[in-house]
């Protein structure tokens, strides 16, 4: 799965994909909607926890990391 993200406005219902990203958005996709809030500019935090708590990543062979593996600072994760 791909992910494209982008501003735009809402017109008349339907959402614009601006004509850089036409060629890359075909076909069945999924659309989250975030509303800025219009008197207060600022975005909140991005919250990756949460997002992967609702769409977690498939993993093919998960495994758990040991104890020593959690707190090994030199840990290389490939």
């Amino acid at each position: 799965m791909s992910v494209v993200k982008f501003q735009t406005t809402v017109k008349n219902g339907s959402i614009i994909i601006p004509t850089e990203l036409r060629n890359l958005v075909k076909g069945k996709v999924e659309v989250f909607v975030r509303l800025k809030n219009k008197s207060n500019d600022e975005e909140e935090p991005y919250d990756i926890i949460s997002e992967l708590m609702k769409n977690p990543l498939p993993v093919s062979d998960p495994k758990p990391l040991t104890r020593d593996e959690i707190y090994d600072r030199n840990q290389k994760f490939r």
